[in-house]
């Protein structure tokens, strides 16, 4: 036992030995370790005190009287009755690390100024770092806020007591970053990143400032408050650029500039966007006062999923924003906000979302429960804006304020916009009226691109046509037009480009077609330089202006408007407003109390190429202005529109006063001018209705007559055909093709497409002095093509990459009854001019495409029969958890596990049970009763391999 204690007591000795040694190296290090030299800075910061006088300060005969220099030290010993002012930098500062050694001789009280604090405030405005023993780092704005600042007890900042030695050096450390605040007191940290909260620090750069206070009782006695400081160093942390970028407009690694603080290169110009804007030492700047609209700056390219960061300055209140994308068909007011706007307005309005404010009654949602703030004037913020499909985060300043809002279906569009910053006329302001001056730097821009979506397109080619369509313009000449002196003097064609600038004295110079349509689908690329009037003219309405209905081309109000409602009689004009109106475009927002609405348009935008589309099928017309349908299968009322082919006319107008001002020329341009004619088996070149051929027109008149051949049954139709094709000759075959075809010319809308080719194909095996041929040993079983058409395939791609159109194929909306739509993209797969698609088994599907919102989709085929019959549809579905919204899908269906569509149940009996050996006309996607933004990029028809038939 007392060798243990032995034991013990000599490990206890040893390591007493060890700390004494331990220590005493300690204490030799600390000896020849040399002391700091006065007021020289540490690596990395800068000295504001250089320790001999008061370079670098601003100096009055006060602070002369006050203040001292001794030793190395400034000093502030004497008595001072009234406050003077503080002893301040003469550079500013806003982010930094500062150090700073201070010396109370006795009881007292001082501080280090750093930060201006936001208006209205105390103490002169400035943010103060107390130094006083009682208080020692506590920021004193919080002993003094105003009645309206109104704060949680969890917004204060809580400061660690720390009670610094009278007549002893202390080292005070503050740490400023933005909004947030660090202390900390002879290596103690007695304020940990606090963040302060809104409306009370200010983000301008300020001095640092030294207080000497006024005599003051202090511990019960009148105190002269003496104060020393020395080494005084600040390491400033300049602000990062957007994104982490320190060098102003240079993008952060990932992004790209879209401006590049030279020029307006990747910008649209305008004359109003020339006349608002400069640049200046790398910044956009828009001080000048705009009258009107319209001197927006937009990029030139379109975007739809990205990262936007933004740097913005209002030199004083002011009201700007920034759009992001479209606004789906009725959300917005004018044209101008049918984009959505990140506001960036002062009293509060920053952050706010535009489209909030002007949503239809009918389709109110709940905006983000976002932070509005009111940005301080004459400092540059930070928002950093992510859009991804319809989901938006903003962050302000690296604070979030939208935290990925989810928009509800209907109010942002899927489609890419430009990118807008605007210019906003003088605006009145929480009471004071401001011409709203604005200021950009360091504009970048990360495009968010799921991976093979979507794939390369090829632009398309200026004047030629898309598939199955004809151009109206060839680019080079008016071949095809009819020409005129007035209009060769008013018309001429540069680049490919019909233009029309100079001014007419007359009517007279409209661009007519040589042609005449009736029933089309119109594509139209056209141009306003400045603000123009302008139209497109098709068939004639009797009674009104010119005797031809209009479709309107006018800068302001008019564009989408058609003639026939403003020249038509006042009753037939009101008999069919209702139903010309569609909830796209409207003009204020008191029209959503008028009973009756207006029909709605838009203004084109000055100095862009606009497209429109009209779609004419009887009395029915459909019209879409840059992709947006602004007319919806509008039907004229009876005796209105003329049912006889007409020409298209381009307009070109004479002198028009629009928005109370005279344009003289109302230029125009168009190009990519082009048609594809609807039942063009009804019309011959001229127009005039088409002879029949009368012989073949008897002798078909005669087959109809017949009775149906034995044998036949409509719901085994194809069996029958394929028990009868072979037995026929080349010449027989040729005959039935001949007579088929002209039977579709002249009857299209034959009752029953089936029964008239079997009573054909009859005819001619049976009644044309066919020589008897011997029956084929067995039934051959379904044929690829019934009809002789040569080299049936089973493999089929599309592309949107090598669509003549060029462009993903996006969902249509469908209505199927009074209560249901469905938004379905069709792909044409067999065509007149290409060999049939036939489907054979264990075929497979492969689709990539793309949803906005996720929700099922339903997959299908229709088929036919060789002659052109329909023969069924075929779906299957997919359901909403296997796709992600705003992003790109990839799948592979089995083609066996398609089911006939349950709208054909009731003829299940009479439609075959699966697609296989008959022709593919068309493949189709499609989501029920939502607009969840659906495109098709690419679609391919897989046959199955050799080897895979083997294994069967």
């Amino acid at each position: 036992m007392r060798t243990n204690i032995c034991h013990t007591i000599g490990w206890r000795c040893l390591t007493a030995t060890t700390l004494l040694l331990s220590l005493g190296q300690a204490v030799v290090a600390a000896a020849v370790e040399p002391p700091r030299e006065l007021n020289v800075p540490p690596e990395g910061f800068t000295a504001l005190f250089n320790g001999k006088d008061f370079t670098g300060w601003r100096v009055d005969p006060k602070i002369k009287a006050a203040w001292s220099i001794e030793g190395g030290v400034l000093k502030a010993l004497g008595p001072v009755d009234e406050w003077i002012p503080d002893l301040e930098t003469l550079g500013t500062y806003r982010d930094f690390v500062l150090l700073v050694d201070f010396h109370l001789p006795s009881a007292s009280n001082s501080g280090v100024y750093i930060r201006r604090l936001v208006p209205p405030h105390v103490l002169g405005g400035r943010e103060k770092i107390d130094i006083n023993p009682g208080r020692m780092g506590h920021p004193l704005s919080f002993h003094y806020l105003t009645p309206d600042i109104k704060l949680a007890s969890t917004q204060f900042p809580r400061v660690k007591d720390h009670r610094s030695k009278i007549g002893v050096w202390h080292t005070m450390k503050i740490t400023l970053v933005a909004q947030t605040l660090s202390i900390e007191v002879d290596g103690e940290v007695i304020l940990h990143e606090f963040k302060y909260p809104e409306r009370i620090l200010s983000m301008k750069p300020s001095p640092i400032g030294l207080q000497k206070h006024k005599q003051e009782i202090q511990d019960g006695k009148l105190s002269d408050m003496p104060v020393e400081f020395r080494n005084i160093f600040i390491k400033e942390i300049k602000p990062v650029a957007s994104g982490g970028s320190r060098e102003m407009n240079v993008p952060p690694e990932g992004f790209t500039a879209l401006f590049n603080g030279k020029n307006f290169n990747g910008w649209r110009l305008s004359p109003a966007v020339q006349d608002a804007w400069t640049i200046e030492d790398g910044i956009l700047k828009s001080h000048k006062t705009i009258k009107d609209w319209g001197a927006d700056l937009r990029t030139v390219k379109k975007y739809r999923d990205y990262v936007l960061l933004v740097d913005y300055r209002i030199p004083k209140i002011s009201d700007s924003g920034i759009y992001i994308r479209g606004l789906m068909p009725g959300i917005g007011i004018f044209d101008r906000d049918r984009w959505e706007q990140f506001n960036l307005r002062s009293r509060g309005g920053t952050g706010s979302l535009e489209s909030f404010r002007f949503q239809p009654p009918d389709r109110r949602v709940e905006p983000p429960r976002g932070k509005y703030i009111d940005p301080e004037v004459g400092v540059w913020h930070t928002v950093k804006l992510t859009l991804i499909g319809k989901t938006l985060s903003a962050e302000y300043d690296g604070e979030t304020i939208i935290d990925q809002y989810e928009y509800a279906d209907g109010i942002l569009s899927m489609e890419p916009s430009v990118i807008r910053l605007q210019k906003h006329p003088p605006s009145e302001i929480g009471g004071e009226m401001s011409d709203c001056p604005i200021e950009f730097r360091n504009i970048f821009v990360k495009e968010i691109k799921p991976s093979g979506f979507p794939k390369q397109i090829k632009p398309r080619e200026l004047n030629v046509p898309p598939r199955g369509f004809t151009a109206l313009f060839n680019g080079k000449d008016l071949t095809g037009w009819q020409v005129t002196p007035q209009v060769k003097e008013a018309w001429t064609i540069e680049d490919g480009v019909l233009k029309a600038h100079r001014e007419i004295k007359d009517w007279g110079a409209d661009l007519t077609t040589e042609r005449k349509y009736r029933d089309f689908v119109l594509l139209v690329d056209f141009k306003f330089p400045t603000i123009s009037d302008s139209g497109i003219w098709f068939r004639g309405i009797p009674g009104i202006m010119g005797g031809m209905e209009q479709f309107n081309l006018m800068s302001v109000y008019g564009t989408g408007n058609l003639d026939s409602l403003d020249h038509l009689p006042k009753d037939v004009q009101l008999s069919f407003r209702d139903a010309a109106y569609t909830p796209f475009f409207y003009c204020q927002p008191e029209y959503y109390r008028l009973k009756d609405p207006p029909v709605r348009y838009t203004d084109p935008e000055v100095g862009v190429w606009h497209t429109v589309k009209l779609t004419l099928i009887g009395r029915t017309l459909s019209a879409e202005f840059d992709g947006h349908v602004i007319h919806d299968r509008f039907e004229y009322p009876e005796g209105t529109i003329s049912m006889e082919p007409a020409p298209i006319r381009l307009q070109k107008h004479v002198p028009q006063t629009i928005a109370g001002k005279l344009y003289k020329e109302c230029p125009i341009e168009f190009c990519n001018i082009f048609i594809k004619e609807i039942g063009r088996s009804e019309s011959s070149e001229s127009g005039e209705l088409r002879e029949s051929n009368v012989p073949l027109a008897k002798l078909l008149a005669r087959i109809d007559a017949n009775d149906l051949p034995e044998g036949y049954e409509p719901a085994k139709h194809q069996e029958y055909v394929d028990r009868r094709w072979p037995e026929l000759s080349p010449e027989q075959s040729a005959r039935v093709n001949q007579l088929w075809k002209e039977k579709q010319a002249n009857d299209p809308d034959m009752p029953n497409r089936g029964c008239s080719f079997v009573k054909i194909l009859a005819y001619v095996a049976d009644k044309e002095g066919r020589a008897e041929q011997p029956a084929p040993a067995a039934n051959p079983g379904p044929q690829p093509s019934a009809l002789p058409i040569p080299h049936p395939v089973n493999q089929w791609k599309w592309s949107a990459g090598a669509d003549a159109e060029g462009a993903t194929r996006k969902a249509i909306p469908v209505k199927i009854s009074d209560e249901r739509t469905i938004y379905v993209a069709p792909i044409t797969v067999s065509e007149d001019d290409k060999p049939p698609v036939v489907l054979v088994p264990e075929s497979r599907l492969s689709v990539i495409g793309r949803l906005a919102t996720e929700c099922p989709v339903y997959f299908g085929i229709t088929i036919n029969h060789p002659n052109g019959d329909f023969a069924g549809r075929y779906q299957t579905v997919r359901p909403a958890d296997e796709f992600r919204g705003g992003e790109d899908f990839e799948v592979t269906l089995e083609l066996q596990d398609f089911q006939l569509d349950p709208s054909l149940a009731d003829r299940k009996d009479k439609l075959p049970s699966q697609p296989f050996h008959f022709v593919v006309k068309t493949i189709w996607l499609h989501t029920l009763e939502k607009q969840a933004g659906l495109e098709i990029v690419e679609l391919e028809l897989i046959p199955p391999t050799a080897d895979e038939l083997q294994q069967e």
